[in-house]
């Protein structure tokens, strides 16, 4: 028996205990110990307990020479080489005996050369470097561990920026070193010294080096700052916002400005910063304006996470201040400012569903609030409204909660109101939800396209004395149906009238959670639900938004001329097939070199993922451009993130799909059970297929004529 010698002389001893033998077997049957060897293609190591020298953990004994020049997929598992010792000599493999064989925990520390760089970590999607601060500095520095955000979710290009942070960082250990007597690499130390304007007089820097540095000299003026950019956001002409819409990015303009600050280059901004405005928003108290005026928002925040007792702004809240941020990064993309949108995806998961933001109001809270004095008798409608007395005031107060209850009209929309909009259409008495004005009004907004519509009076209203009221303004010139409703400063009728109403049911014993105004809306529809209105009438009749009606051609259309879009093909389908789909055919047909497909979403395209690939492959191959623009995808070959993240939205919508589907099976068979399943109307008429049968037609002709299949006939004639 040959005595393996290991290349390093150094000994190693265990305990005492002796290391066995090398010896070899090729192809591996049978292991001279009786165990069973795996049948391999290459040479099979394997330590014996025989006598012999002991070769050092993590070294190549003399005797592999079969392993020599064999790729590392050929070599045994179990054969460990001290390459990774030479630079990792902290690092050392751990040592098993186990039926006679020696296993080593590190394998082949050659792998440690090719891991993470040491101090590389990623937190969330974000890459840090992460240093533990030297014992003889922590006292200077206050803290055991630094981080530095490297500003990328790429392991490549967190890589490239790693060493000169690290550079960065010893440079300031060894400077702070200087600052207090200790001893220091002045190697190290030189580059400070050579460059007065990096000199810290004290330790200051390890809190701003967690923070962006502002940029200086011409890197300043060619990036341009967030407070810059924000303002050329709400300055530009080709946003058509409301008045409510404008109020709403400006509150959030102040808001990221204050936290972010104005000075930072808006190329800079980062899932980093924007996690930031997150935390921010989680524990910011509710009106923090108006409770804690002197404080910025940073400091109201985090006043409310120290205090739980303070009532924070809703989840909904937050998550509107961060859609409006995230609008603005998308204008920043198109305007090319920035590459991507570092907010895209980021929301506060909100544990209240849509649904449930808003109950409707209980009987014995329609009980309270219309056994009121305001509605069964009191003092007069101004400040005795809740004194019990003999007048019913023909005010906003008394007439708009009835209107909302009886037709379910939106509070904005029954405040702003014309005297001219009570009108007779086709015989009957209605409301006109119109932006339009017959008497000059210019304040008049409506929430959706689908908004716009007539409502006929309940007869109940019309009882009460509705139509009497608004003759009665009319004639006394009032250009509004409820002119003593103030319009406030930013011209909203119906904030006025809200925080009235929240009062009034405070001071009569209806107010309760998730309940407000909008509950006589959640009402209505329950009403008509219980009654049994056909969907499409109710749905007209409150001015929601359907399915159908929430892709409304004339809508995207619109937008899509918005965006640039010169030609405009229109078609109606469900998207699940590109089976039909004429126009689709169409419009990529007639694309030409360096024109663009614009879609407003990827599932106005298709909602299969292959379809979605398909038609951007066909898009590329006629050498024009695919463009989405919610979320904002650009497809034109060169790059193949674009079909990343088109087949990413195109796996959601095959998901949502499949959900859909679930919840329409779900529906059915609880209707079933409900013995309420009526199935879809029927596409064929047995009386019909009866008159022709009769006329002596046979069932072929009959389904000739019908152009229906026989067996449908026959199922028909055996009906």
């Amino acid at each position: 028996m040959n005595e393996a010698r290991a290349v390093d002389n150094t000994a190693l001893s265990l305990k005492g205990a002796r290391l066995p033998d090398v010896r070899q077997f090729a192809g591996a049957s049978k292991c001279p110990d009786g165990g069973i060897g795996r049948r391999t293609s290459f040479r099979c190591w394997r330590w014996q307990r025989r006598g012999g020298s002991s070769p050092l953990p993590g070294t190549r004994v003399s005797a592999n020479t079969e392993n020599a020049g064999k790729s590392s997929k050929r070599r045994s598992p179990n054969s460990v080489c001290n390459t990774g010792l030479l630079h990792n000599s902290h690092r050392q493999p751990s040592i098993t005996i186990s039926n006679g064989v020696i296993k080593s925990g590190a394998d082949c520390n050659t792998r440690l050369l090719h891991s993470d760089p040491i101090g590389l970590v990623l937190r969330g999607s974000i890459f840090y470097y992460r240093r533990r601060v030297p014992h003889d500095i922590c006292p200077i520095v206050g803290r055991a561990e630094l981080w530095k955000s490297l500003r990328t979710d790429s392991k490549t290009l967190a890589i490239r920026r790693l060493p000169s942070v690290v550079a960065k960082v010893e440079s300031e250990f060894e400077h702070l070193r200087h600052q207090a007597g200790l001893t220091v690499d002045h190697t190290l130390l030189k580059p400070l010294q050579h460059d007065p304007a990096t000199l810290l007089p004290d330790s200051s820097y390890l809190a701003r080096s967690w923070m962006h540095e502002p940029l200086k000299g011409d890197d300043r003026e060619a990036c341009p700052t967030l407070g810059e950019v924000y303002k050329r956001y709400m300055g530009d002409p080709t946003n058509a916002w409301t008045e409510t819409t404008r109020q709403a990015y400006q509150t959030t303009h102040a808001l990221v400005v204050s936290v972010l600050g104005a000075e930072l280059p808006v190329k800079d901004v980062s899932r980093v910063e924007v996690r930031q405005l997150i935390e921010v928003l989680r524990f910011l108290p509710k009106n923090a304006v108006k409770i804690f005026p002197k404080l910025s928002p940073l400091q109201a925040s985090d006043f409310g996470r120290a205090d739980a007792n303070i009532e924070k702004i809703s989840t909904a809240n937050a998550n509107s201040y961060l859609g409006n941020f995230s609008t603005f990064l998308n204008w920043c993309v198109r305007e090319e400012l920035i590459v991507r949108n570092p907010a895209r995806g980021l929301r506060l998961p909100d544990e209240i569903a849509k649904r449930d933001k808003r109950h409707p109001f209980s009987p014995q809270q329609l009980r309270l609030i219309f056994n009121a004095p305001l509605f069964t008798g009191c003092d007069d409608g101004d400040r005795g409204y809740a004194k019990i007395g003999s007048l019913r005031p023909q005010n906003a107060r008394y007439w708009v909660p009835l209107i909302g209850l009886h037709t379910g009209m939106r509070l904005s929309e029954i405040c702003q109101l014309d005297t001219t909009d009570v009108r007779v259409v086709d015989g009957v008495t209605c409301f006109c939800v119109t932006p339009s004005s017959l008497v000059g009004s210019t304040d008049k907004r409506l929430k959706t396209r689908g908004s716009e519509r007539f409502i006929p009076l309940h007869p109940t209203l019309v009882e009460l004395g509705l139509v009497v009221y608004a003759e009665r303004q009319r004639r006394e010139g009032n250009a509004k149906l409820f002119d003593e409703i103030d319009a406030g400063a930013r011209g909203v009728r119906a904030v006025a009238f809200s925080k009235w109403f929240t009062q009034f049911l405070g001071s009569i014993g209806a107010r309760r959670d998730r309940t407000s105004y909008h509950s006589f809306r959640h009402n209505f529809r329950d009403e008509l639900r219980i009654a049994r209105v056909d969907h499409e009438v109710s749905m007209a009749l409150g001015g929601w938004v359907s399915s159908g009606q929430g892709q409304d051609v004339t809508s995207q259309k619109t937008v899509l001329e918005e965006l640039g879009a010169i030609v405009v093909f229109t078609e109606v389908g469900n998207g699940s097939s590109l089976q039909g789909r004429d126009q689709l055919e169409a419009a990529i047909r007639l694309l030409d070199d360096g024109d663009t497909l614009i879609a407003l979403h990827p599932d106005r395209l298709a909602r299969d993922t292959a379809d979605l690939l398909n038609i951007a492959k066909r898009v590329i191959e006629k050498k024009a451009v695919l463009k989405i623009h919610d979320p904002a995808i650009t497809i034109d070959g060169s790059d193949m993130m674009g079909e990343v993240l088109l087949t990413i939205f195109g796996l959601v919508g095959s998901v949502e799909k499949h959900f859909i589907k679930a919840r329409q099976r779900r529906g059915i068979e609880v209707a079933k059970l409900r013995n309420a399943y009526k199935g879809r109307p029927a596409s064929i008429d047995p009386n019909k297929v009866r008159e022709l049968r009769d006329a002596g037609m046979k069932p072929a002709a009959i389904a000739r004529e019908l152009q229906i299949g026989r067996a449908s006939v026959y199922r028909a004639l055996a009906a």
